[in-house]
């Protein structure tokens, strides 16, 4: 088990892992614990980032949460449906803060935070190898953009989009990245980005069926 606390907003969070995608929490001082499926990875040793659907209401929410048991750590990406502009569009809103837990000692006074380390660079991913396949560019930019070119299958570019963009730091090295497609599908995209070995793992969170 475990409490997050955030330093910018909003109550704690508590946390029971009952299971491999079973976990309970509630906000502090609530009586009741809320039922979640959850999935997480670990992107870097002792580093892990982890999602799940929040109450059962509208909007739709969902928290997005990465732990460093190296030094107590925490960064919560809080996704959220409908926008006043749109009710098709996604939000993410950051909180830094750290997480209190058996064995963890949570720093003092460090904290992740917003970067720009990542401006300038570009990579290129291959998902789902074979035919049909998938080749994407991402660019980074600017520090509140994200871009991506999808390439044909004869190499030549294909779809483009430029969209907000948000990066923090977690680590040398790994990042969170996230990217509404605004205005289009409602997609929240949220990735923890290891530039060290080269993988990412994050969620999905989107308007949809």
């Amino acid at each position: 088990s475990l409490t997050i606390r955030m330093d910018n907003k909003g109550p704690a969070m508590e946390y029971k892992f009952d299971e491999i995608r079973k976990l309970r929490w509630r906000y502090e001082g609530d009586n009741n614990w809320r039922d979640a499926f959850y999935e997480m990875y670990e992107v870097d040793e002792d580093l892990f980032f982890f999602a799940h659907l929040l109450d059962k209401k509208y909007p739709g929410e969902c928290a997005m949460v990465a732990l460093d048991l190296n030094n107590g750590l925490s960064t919560l990406v809080h996704g959220q449906t409908g926008t006043p502009y749109r009710n098709n569009e996604t939000t993410p809103t950051y909180y830094f803060g750290i997480f209190e837990m058996e064995g963890v000692n949570a720093h003092r006074y460090h904290r992740h935070g917003w970067t720009d380390e990542l401006v300038g660079e570009a990579v290129t991913w291959n998902y789902q190898p074979g035919n049909p396949g998938l080749t994407s560019m991402h660019l980074y930019l600017t520090p509140n953009s994200y871009s991506w070119v999808i390439f044909l299958g004869d190499g030549s570019g294909g779809m483009q989009w430029t969209s907000p963009g948000w990066y923090s730091k977690l680590r040398d090295n790994v990042y969170i990245m996230a990217w509404v497609e605004e205005a289009c599908n409602g997609t929240l995209g949220v990735i923890c980005f290891n530039n060290k070995t080269m993988h990412d793992a994050g969620f999905g969170f989107h308007v949809g069926p």
